[in-house]
């Protein structure tokens, strides 16, 4: 726990004893309704809670700095999930009974849920549950085991602003008023957006800026081999905020965290990726995450801020304040009963006293006359004011923005859905701050004339004014013919496209004749050239044609039958060289033979096509679909210029249709303020009526029961008195002694809040 929460819970628990010792004191000694008035201001000093309201878009990392806040994972806080509604987290205690948690929905009814994990507050809070989140739920209370959280301590959890529905940026916007302290949060990764800022800045101007904290988140993954910084990185958020806000000099203290490492490090679980590591972080690794985070620091800050600013010093000291005037006039009562019964006052004293309040009595019943008149004349003044305002307001904006419409130079400027829904929310601002600002001068009024205004009436500032603005502008659109044109358009795109197709099928004709061509021309070559060496080769081979030969051979001769064999040569002719040489020329013959009908089949295969005929054709096609193009075109053309016109007649007819709905809304929204108001007004007025009257009639019954006592004085027996001065004088010394303990307590309070802390202004 910080040092500095301690601290503040310290001397609240010290305050708290202290009204509680003296209730107890003031209730045993007859002080019945003195003891029942103590007891209202240590209620309220008990309810008192610390309320922190968390707002940026959803990639800034709200629900993973809140579950470090909380040392656990609790709140989802996936990369494609946006929380969808207002979540409360508070300690675990402040459940009514043991529940974890309890859903409201927009019909008001509730559902108590008995388990605060992750998959059952996903269920309730995340844009992608099955429970249409944004639709049906209206907020979430989780009451959780958390160290944070003890001591009255509320997280408010927003809808991210990137992701938020109808109505929650409004809710979001009223949680941060509420709210004891707002962190805005950024993305170090993308530092400001314009959403941000413009967001920031509407804050700014609704709540007292001295409140809010900037925080930057995700300073871990900052690219250091870029040459980022955490300070260059804030500098860049400043030279962000001042491109979207030249003018603004100063921007709320920036504080650099790491929420991720921070969660890893302070959760009980240990499944966490990180870095590249997945779990099973040693305690000395922790140490060094939460070191590296930065968290400790910002938290520091902002429980020094919670715990010593002027908010915080005035909770702690009201009820000490309110206990010495308490005492102080009860030990002024004693004193004159003492004084009364040891004779210091004799009767005729005692009864002109008694005169005396009679005469207070009746002064003050017209000092109540003479008072509820002036606060009368001050609230009517108050509702003159009021109505100027909305009025002078209403007509400002009314001049500025048909000056802004006259400057339209697109119809779809003028969508009656988006000029609406901003004539609305213009009339709706305007109406809420001149709200804003009379509840101010009521407050004022109650100041001078009561001593506190009872949350009866706070509750009916904190209502804003609920003004309904009818829906009615139409704006007539520019009729030009636009089905006859797309029809026209279709047609021309239809022929386009046939001419496209026959010029397709036109190129593959001509493309196949040329192939067709090249092909016979190669053919021919090749024929041609086999021809040739087929003459060549029948040259040559005539030309070298072996002769016959003739060989001698010796043969042998038988003579008669008996007679000697004798051997004798005959020449024989040898034509075998010159045979084998003619085979293998016809062979080859018959090859150049057969080559040459293969190429002459193939070649009459081949149909004669005229390329130059196909050519023109494609020619003639192509042509013809460009002229279809160019007749296209300069509809379009002719088209565009009339639509211009047209839209020229519907744009400045739009601009007019506006102006008069303008000025139907203003006095229509005037009219209702007025009704709205005057509900307000009446209640409010009798609550303030009945709280100046309760005021007096308090003192009242101060004077009637001192005028009483007196009474009872003149007739106490001698003997009495003496038993009445002692217990007097007991009452008187514990009156003392309560008193003394309330004096310093003020005194401590006052000394240690001599400089309240304040949120501090950097220059950008």
């Amino acid at each position: 726990m910080s040092d500095y929460k301690q601290k503040y819970l310290e001397k609240k628990k010290e305050i708290l004893e202290c009204l509680s010792e003296t209730q107890k004191y003031l209730s045993e000694n007859e002080f019945e309704h003195e003891a029942e008035v103590i007891r209202d201001h240590q209620k309220n000093l008990e309810n008192g809670e610390f309320s922190i309201a968390v707002v940026g878009e959803f990639s800034a990392g709200k629900s993973t700095f809140l579950n470090a806040l909380m040392g656990e994972r609790i709140l989802p806080s996936f990369t494609n999930e946006t929380t969808a509604t207002v979540n409360f987290l508070r300690h675990k205690n402040a459940a009514r009974n043991g529940e974890c948690g309890e859903v409201v929905y927009n019909d008001k009814t509730s559902e108590k849920i008995y388990s605060a994990d992750l998959q059952t507050v996903s269920k309730y809070v995340c844009t992608n549950s099955d429970v249409e989140v944004a639709k049906n739920v209206d907020h979430l209370d989780l009451y959780l085991d958390s160290k944070f959280l003890d001591g009255n301590v509320t997280l408010v959890d927003t809808p991210g602003l990137n992701g938020i529905a109808e109505g929650h940026k409004e809710m979001t916007m009223q949680q941060i008023e509420r709210s004891s302290a707002g962190i805005f949060m950024f993305n170090a990764n993308k530092p400001g957006s314009r959403s941000d800022f413009e967001f920031l800045s509407e804050l700014r101007k609704n709540v007292d800026g001295s409140s809010i904290l900037l925080l930057l988140n995700k300073i871990d993954t900052i690219k250091v081999s870029e040459g980022e910084t955490v300070e260059t990185v804030i500098d860049k958020l400043k030279e962000n905020y001042k491109k979207v806000y030249p003018d603004v000099k100063t921007i709320p203290e920036i504080w650099p965290v790491a929420a991720y490492p921070a969660l890893i490090a302070r959760s009980a679980q240990n499944n966490f990726d990180y870095n590249g590591k997945n779990g099973n972080f040693t305690k000395e690794e922790k140490e060094k995450l939460e070191e590296r985070s930065q968290m400790k620091a910002f938290e520091d800050r902002l429980w020094k801020f919670l715990t010593q600013g002027e908010k915080a010093k005035q909770e702690l000291l009201a009820p000490v304040r309110q206990l010495i005037a308490q005492l102080s006039e009860i030990e002024g009562n004693i004193k004159i009963q003492l004084d009364v019964l040891n004779g210091s006052v004799d009767h005729d004293s005692i009864r002109e006293q008694i005169l005396e309040l009679d005469k207070k009595r009746e002064g003050l019943q017209d000092k109540l006359d003479e008072q509820t008149k002036g606060m009368k004349k001050d609230v009517v003044e108050a509702e003159n004011d009021f109505f100027h305002e909305i009025r002078t307001e209403v007509e400002r904006f009314k001049a500025s923005y048909v000056q802004t419409i006259s400057e339209f130079e697109d119809i779809e400027e003028v969508d009656p859905v988006n000029v609406e829904n901003y004539i609305k929310k213009k009339f709706s601002d305007i109406a809420g701050d001149a709200y804003e600002n009379y509840c101010g001068r009521i407050r004022d009024i109650m100041a001078n004339n009561v001593a506190e205004i009872t949350d009866e009436l706070n509750r009916t500032f904190s209502e804003s004014l609920n003004i309904k603005i009818s829906s009615g502008l139409e704006i007539k659109s520019a009729k030009v013919g636009i089905e006859d044109f797309e029809k026209a358009c279709d047609d021309y795109k239809r022929q386009i496209a046939e001419q496209e197709q026959i010029i397709n099928e036109a190129e593959k004709d001509l493309i196949k004749a040329m192939a067709a061509n090249r092909k016979k021309a190669s053919l021919e070559k090749r024929l041609a050239s086999k021809q040739e060496a087929m003459e060549s080769f029948e040259r040559d081979s005539q030309m070298y044609l072996p002769q016959a030969r003739i060989l001698k051979k010796p043969e042998v001769i038988k003579l008669g039958w008996f007679r000697k064999k004798q051997i004798k040569e005959i020449e024989i002719l040898d034509t075998s060289e010159r045979d084998q040489y003619m085979a293998g020329q016809e062979r080859i013959r018959q090859g150049y033979a057969e080559e040459i009908g293969r190429l002459e089949n193939e070649l009459a295969g081949i149909a004669d096509d005229e390329v130059e005929a196909k050519q023109r054709a494609f020619d003639r096609k192509e042509s013809k679909r460009n002229e279809l193009r160019a007749e296209l075109n300069a509809y379009q053309t002719e088209f565009a210029e009339k639509v211009k016109k047209k839209y020229k007649t519907s744009l400045d007819n739009a601009k007019k249709t506006i102006a008069h709905y303008l000025e139907d809304v203003k006095e229509d929204y005037i009219k209702d303020t007025k009704k709205e108001f005057q509900g307000k007004h009446k209640t409010q007025l009798a609550i303030m009526e009945q709280l100046v009257g309760q005021s007096v009639i308090t003192k009242l019954d101060t004077i009637k029961r001192e005028r009483e006592n007196l009474e009872s004085k003149l007739k106490d027996a001698v003997e009495e008195r003496d038993l009445s001065v002692s217990r007097l004088a007991e009452q008187m010394a514990g009156i003392k002694a309560h008193l003394k303990n309330a004096l310093d307590l003020e005194s401590e309070i006052n000394d240690i809040y001599i400089r309240v802390d304040v949120i501090k202004e950097q220059e950008i």
